[in-house]
């Protein structure tokens, strides 16, 4: 069976947040933003085209774009498989292998990325009473690979005799309990994930702006804009609705969901590379 090596220089994120060390960010070029908010999904996608009905002169209410904004999120969360706002996931499971501990530094893939900071990492002792023993590892050993969404445990320069005395008795006493190479459920892991709120990769950020303001003109154009014809889809799913209306209304909605398209393939490119990087690492 193969198993994965350490690799040192892969210890820093490959999209890192600005003003990591180690990655220079170039004054004057803004790569990551802050959640969009209603008035920027307004000015920057909805600029021109009036939200206010020809027939009530209701204006379009703010909240609504803000909901829309929310669905947003929501669906390219589900869509890349990643968190957009922060999320702290409390003690999820991961079996012990003893290959992966022995030969890849502990190497463990999490379920959720990216990851923001890993506040606990602890082992599951067994226990003859209802209450389990959790023993905690050092996080100062934790190597991160924030994209990835995966660990890899390497004990600092002189703390050979803490991995023996207080962390592996933890490792060790399951494992020599049943004499196996596996362990299930013996890593417990809390940690957060998603985006701090000024750090939404620019490419996120204005797609969750399209996906809202193209949910917006859907929903607005039977009613302020009457006979037009234009059809609205994503992943194989489709909708058509025919309105009446000026031909740029139409051509504006195109515009947008070709380029909503061209994004979430180049998220979807690139959000999965960093997790095949991961499991292949």
């Amino acid at each position: 069976m193969s198993h994965r090596s350490y690799d040192p220089k892969a210890t820093q994120p490959s999209f890192p947040p600005a003003g990591t060390g180690g990655h220079d960010i170039e004054p004057g070029f803004k790569r990551f933003m802050s959640m969009p908010t209603v008035q920027e999904v307004k000015e920057n996608q909805l600029f021109g085209i009036p939200l206010r009905s020809a027939l009530t002169k209701q204006e379009l209410p703010d909240r609504v774009i803000q909901n829309y904004i929310m669905k947003a999120v929501s669906e390219i969360e589900h869509t890349l498989r990643l968190f957009i706002s922060p999320v702290t996931i409390k003690q999820e499971r991961h079996n012990y292998a003893w290959n992966e501990f022995y030969n890849a530094f502990g190497y463990i893939q999490l379920n959720h990325r990216p990851i923001l900071e890993v506040q606990k990492l602890e082992v599951s002792i067994p226990s003859a009473s209802d209450n389990e023993n959790l023993v905690e590892w050092p996080t100062q050993w934790l190597k991160v690979y924030n994209e990835h969404g995966t660990l890899q445990l390497v004990p600092l320069t002189g703390s050979g005799s803490i991995l023996i005395s207080q962390v592996s008795s933890g490792v060790s006493f399951p494992v020599r309990l049943f004499n196996a190479n596996n362990y299930p459920q013996f890593w417990a892991v809390t940690y957060r994930v998603g985006f701090e709120n000024d750090q939404i990769p620019a490419m996120i950020a204005e797609l969750i702006e399209l996906i809202a303001a193209l949910a917006v003109l859907a929903m607005i154009a039977p009613v302020f804009f009457p006979y037009n014809s234009y059809s609205v889809s994503m992943d194989g799913l489709g909708q058509s609705v025919s309105t009446p209306g000026p031909q740029w209304f139409s051509s504006r909605i195109q515009d947008m969901t070709k380029r909503r398209d061209e994004l979430i393939v180049a998220a979807k490119s690139y959000y999965q590379l960093s997790i095949a990087l991961g499991v292949l690492g």
